[in-house]
């Protein structure tokens, strides 16, 4: 008797061990995760640490994509990821944080032209109606498609 339930355990054992090992290799290729320190363009799928927060970039069954942004420690949300806000992934659109940790987003397929200042705490603008001074490197790439 003591026999079976070891043998059963050993299998049992196994199964989480395949599990485990399926799980992590099938989201190592979906999913990037890194810490910005300066300028940089969010570009692909992933998860972003930056200035306490972080910016999650996920890419729907549909071929879209959606955002969100939120506070790690805290758990505010700045940005929630609204499917109803989803953007084509082969539309223009473009996510920039500048120098001073501010989001600013681009999307030609319903117009939006966002941003949220992290001297704000976070709040959304609208950085075309406000006639904002974008950073230079944001404004260089959304020149092209507007």
């Amino acid at each position: 008797m003591l026999k079976q339930v070891e043998v059963v355990i050993d299998l049992d054992y196994k199964k989480i061990i395949l599990v485990v090992f399926i799980f992590f290799f099938s989201c190592s290729d979906t999913m990037k995760s890194s810490v910005i320190t300066e300028e940089e363009f969010i570009t692909v799928p992933g998860i972003y640490y930056f200035n306490g927060n972080t910016l999650k970039l996920s890419n729907i069954d549909n071929g879209c994509y959606t955002f969100s942004l939120k506070k790690r420690k805290e758990n505010i949300i700045y940005i929630d990821g609204n499917i109803n806000e989803c953007f084509n992934k082969n539309s223009f659109w473009s996510i920039f944080i500048d120098e001073k940790k501010n989001v600013w987003f681009f999307n030609s397929d319903y117009g939006n032209s966002s941003v949220w200042l992290s001297q704000e705490n976070y709040k959304q603008h609208n950085f075309i109606k406000e006639k904002m001074i974008l950073p230079e490197k944001f404004s260089e790439k959304i020149k092209i498609h507007k």
